[in-house]
């Protein structure tokens, strides 16, 4: 890209040869075309790419170029992009000279023979500056529209991300600051950008989504697989347990016993119920503590382990001797039944609860 396309006469060429020099000498490419074209190009359009490519026309205003086809054709081009056109009057036109609208209605940078040169060029150089970085997004752009254009308006070309949100930018704000207004293939080629984006953000999230439901699917079946394993062992540890419980049933009924429970605790199985069965009718009964008349709610240990108090909805609570099963004492004097019964850390008292909303403190051996 260029920082100034510059479109004159030929017989102006003296003067486009100082002035180009001067730019450049300040840092500006220039673009003229004389030796800047190979043979085998086709001229014009050479010509056209490299206003498209620059920031900014420069036309060097005089009589023959106003007369000129070519110099007619490019400022029309330029026109066509809403490029920035920079006039240099070189030489006044003359009163009935036709003079184009667009450059009639811009303020002219006089350079004739009698102007001061040196002043000319830095003019030039202030209205290259003016809103320039709006400018070079205008030309770049612009660039990335023909290119767009000349694959027949295809995705490929089109602005993505960083690229898009600047261009958007800039054609919000294109014009508003002086800057060369957005042409219509630029605002399509924004347009149909952000249109790409779009489907392209839409197919992400339905890929995302699909991956998602797919995961989603996959942790269900990896859960449910998981279930499936715990359950199976669990199974087979109360298979497990069942076995050892029948194993020991005529050495140890107890331990078959508890053997048998932990199957069951663990997973029903129909051997851990036939185990615990057959172990409870091996187990000796030590004792049987008979006494109340109705339904026993609650037992308990004293804390020495000697003895036993229960509690009875026979309105009575009982200490027992845990060695022979023998009653010691009966607790009698709640007016319904007793809910529970529990002995002292010392064992020398008793604690009883009823639905009569009492709850009495009993002597454990005198049952006072």
């Amino acid at each position: 890209m260029s920082d100034v396309f510059v479109s004159y006469a030929r017989e102006n060429s003296e003067f486009v040869d100082r002035l180009a020099e001067g730019l450049k000498e300040r840092g500006r490419e220039v673009w003229v075309d004389r030796g800047g074209i190979e043979p085998s190009d086709r001229w014009m359009q050479s010509v056209r790419e490299a206003i498209e490519r620059s920031e900014a026309v420069l036309f060097v205003l005089s009589v023959d170029s106003l007369a000129s086809k070519v110099c007619a054709e490019e400022l029309e081009h330029a026109v066509s992009l809403n490029k920035r056109l920079i006039p240099v009057c070189i030489e006044e036109p003359p009163d009935h000279a036709e003079i184009p609208s667009y450059l009639r209605e811009l303020s002219w940078i006089m350079m004739r023979p009698g102007d001061d040169f040196e002043a000319g060029v830095e003019e030039i150089l202030r209205a290259l500056d003016t809103d320039l970085e709006v400018a070079r997004a205008h030309t770049r752009i612009l660039v990335r529209a023909k290119a767009w254009e000349l694959a027949e308006r295809r995705t490929s070309p089109l602005l993505r991300g960083d690229e898009l949100r600047a261009a958007e930018d800039w054609l919000s704000r294109a014009g508003s600051r002086g800057g060369p207004q957005p042409t219509e293939l630029q605002r399509d080629f924004v347009v149909a950008s952000r249109h790409a984006a779009t489907r392209r953000q839409r197919i992400l999230l339905a890929g995302v989504s699909v991956a998602l439901a797919v995961a989603v699917a996959l942790s269900i079946f990896a859960l449910i697989e998981r279930g499936q394993a715990i359950h199976s062992q669990k199974l087979a540890q109360s298979r497990q347990l069942a076995a050892g419980a029948e194993s020991n049933l005529a050495a140890d009924a107890s331990l078959s016993t508890l053997l048998a429970l932990r199957a069951l605790r663990v997973s029903y199985t129909s051997q851990a119920e036939m185990a615990l069965r057959d172990a409870l009718t091996r187990v000796q009964t030590l004792g049987v503590l008979t006494g109340h008349t109705d339904a026993l709610n609650r037992a308990a240990f004293s804390p020495d382990g000697s003895r036993i108090v229960t509690a009875s909805s026979d309105r009575t609570a009982r200490a027992w001797n845990a060695r022979t099963g023998r009653q010691e004492t009966i607790l009698r004097g709640h007016a319904a039944l007793v809910e529970s019964a529990a002995f002292s850390p010392d064992g020398s008292r008793v604690v009883t609860a009823s639905v009569d909303g009492t709850a009495r403190i009993w002597d454990a051996r005198t049952g006072r």
